[in-house]
């Protein structure tokens, strides 16, 4: 993969984890939604059928009222009783007319209003044509005027007949229901007087299954089905009389649902897959409510939501994105800023130094602070390994001077050696062949190592040197613990510190000074401890002295230490331990501890 910045991956890494979650998210909630809105959907589709067939059933209730009006009243009766004898029949036929005109106008929708007498006697009063005494419907209905009859007295109940075509009048189709009962003589309800009809128009039907607001909408198509898969109303009036196809109208709903979806696609309705299909079945009726539902515009509203929530997200990531950068350029500035000035320190330039701003983010700026932190002791370090070379040296050019025929010296030390015991001076003989082993371990191979038994040899000459000098003004005890006779060290890497304790701690007179010198093991690891009971220093000093800065002027007296804590850390490779403990008119204890040898 290509490298890119720090800036483009923040922004890559946070699109990816913005868009993926709310990826799923979105979808998540969005099936969720889609789900909850159908269950809704259809438990309010199932309400508002419900709805419907309670209108539809008050509406023919109305009706029913009507029909009620006709075939009780006693003058009907009598009318019917005079059709059915023969007796005055154009006296009663113009009576009865007259009665059922008052009616025919009386409630909205009404078409016709037909008596049929046991004899087979029909009277009719109707808005459906210009022959006012023909039956305009009859013709067109299912069923002869002798089957109708008796179908409808054959029970004391009203006896609805679904939806037919009955004329063509003034230019428009009109289709009828209705509702029918036999005439009852209260006098005695067995007896056959006649049936009353009372045809109704389609439309109130079709009021009832649309709103006039949700028809001018179309978001759902309502039908109105029979008991024999017949349509009696729906959004097309051309629809009323077809019949479903293999339906009985009483079905199991999926069947019956599959069939009006057929229905549907061959009317050219939109697609199957565009409508939601949803019944309801009147068990009175046993006619069958039907809501098709638009999912086309759902899924219109829906897309229309989806894209408006995407717009919304895309607004808010460019303005997060744009926040993003703004932020980034502070970051990147700032890490440009370090790694210049890295650049510059690996040049060689350890003066530089990274700005410390309020504009820097707080991890940049520990970073910045460690970096400038690390290059002044880098300095510092490089200014002390500057000055220790120069040291290293001026030592190789004191070595170099006091190297001048040593052979010359140590003969010379010799002769007076034996002048000395010549004249009985054994101390001065000692003295003087001490110092010549001091001078010969010293000069031959000066920054060499040695075993501890040749260290603790040479110390016990030079002790024994200064005591000499000092006219034994102090006591000194050498330990050496016997398993570390045969390991190395660097040659005179004590003196400095057995030399600093007898001249610096023993200068004050005091009744006895004791130097105690302790080579040991422990942990597997060479231990050195340099005690005394002298005059001891401050422990600012000692601070002073671990830190390795310069002593001042009235510090000099304390000899070469300085430079003896440098060339332990460098013979150790800074894997050493060495501390000084020092309290004034206490003493000074110096502890070393050096690495084991596989280190």
């Amino acid at each position: 993969m290509a490298k890119q910045s720090l800036r483009n991956r923040l922004i890559s890494i946070f699109i990816l984890t913005s868009t993926v979650p709310l990826l799923f998210v979105g979808i998540f909630l969005s099936y969720n939604t889609i789900r909850l809105i159908r269950e809704n959907t259809r438990t309010l589709t199932q309400q508002n059928l419900k709805q419907i067939d309670d209108n539809m059933n008050l509406l023919l209730d109305s009706y029913k009222d009507l029909v009620y009006q006709i075939y009780t009243v006693d003058d009907v009766v009598g009318w019917m009783e005079s059709l059915n004898e023969g007796e005055d029949e154009a006296v009663t036929t113009n009576q009865l007319r007259r009665y059922m005109n008052a009616l025919l106008y009386s409630k909205a929708g009404i078409g016709a209003i037909t008596v049929i007498s046991d004899s087979g006697r029909m009277v009719t009063t109707h808005t459906l044509n210009a022959a006012t005494y023909e039956n305009p419907w009859l013709s067109q209905f299912h069923l002869d005027q002798k089957t109708l009859y008796d179908t409808v007295s054959r029970e004391n109940d009203y006896y609805i007949f679904p939806t037919e075509y009955a004329t063509n009048f003034a230019g428009e189709d009109h289709y009828l229901f209705h509702i029918a009962h036999r005439i009852i003589d209260y006098r005695d309800l067995k007896k056959q007087c006649g049936i009353v009809i009372v045809s109704l128009d389609e439309d109130l039907l079709h009021s009832v299954l649309y709103m006039e607001e949700e028809e001018q909408e179309g978001r759902s198509c309502n039908l109105l089905i029979d008991q024999n898969g017949r349509i009696i109303s729906g959004l097309d009036e051309s629809w009323i009389g077809e019949t479903l196809s293999g339906s009985s109208g009483m079905q199991d709903e999926k069947a019956l649902v599959d069939e009006i979806r057929t229905f549907l696609k061959e009317r050219e309705i939109k697609s199957p897959a565009q409508y939601d299909v949803y019944t309801f079945t009147d068990r009175k009726l046993e006619w069958v409510i039907v809501n098709a539902i638009n999912r086309l515009n759902f899924w219109q509203e829906v897309r229309r939501s989806l894209l408006i929530i995407g717009a919304v997200w895309l607004l808010l990531l460019g303005i997060t994105i744009y926040l993003l950068r703004r932020q980034t350029d502070k970051l990147v500035s700032s890490v440009h800023t370090v790694t210049d000035a890295m650049k510059e320190a690996g040049s060689g330039d350890l003066s530089v130094q990274i700005p410390i701003e309020e504009s820097l983010p707080i991890e940049i700026e520990t970073v910045a602070n460690e970096f400038n932190d690390t290059l002044r002791k880098l300095s510092v370090s490089r200014q002390k390994e500057k000055e220790a070379a120069q040291n290293r040296q001026k030592a190789e050019l004191k070595a170099l001077e006091a190297q001048i025929n040593p052979h010359f010296l140590y003969n010379t030390l010799d002769t007076i050696n034996w002048m000395a015991i010549d004249r009985e001076e054994y101390d001065i003989s000692n003295a003087i062949n001490s110092l010549a082993f001091i001078l010969r371990y010293a000069i031959s191979d000066y920054d060499g190592e040695v075993m501890v038994r040749d260290e603790v040899e040479w110390l016990k000459r030079y002790v024994y040197l200064q005591q000499y000098r000092m006219k034994n003004k102090f006591h000194c005890d050498i330990h050496v613990s016997p398993e570390v006779q045969d390991w190395k060290i660097h040659k005179l890497l004590l003196q400095p510190f057995v030399e600093n304790a007898i001249l610096h701690g023993f200068r004050y007179a005091q009744e006895e000074y004791l130097l105690e010198i302790v080579f040991s093991q422990e942990e597997g690891r060479l231990k050195i401890r340099i005690t005394d009971n002298g005059a001891g220093f401050d422990t600012s000093v000692v601070d002073r002295i671990m830190r390795g800065e310069p002593a001042p002027e009235d510090e000099k007296g304390h000899i070469g230490l300085e430079n003896a804590i440098l060339r332990f850390d460098m013979y150790t490779d800074g894997r050493g331990i060495l501390k000084i403990d020092s309290h004034l008119g206490e003493g000074t204890t110096v502890e070393m501890e050096f690495p084991e040898a596989d280190e």
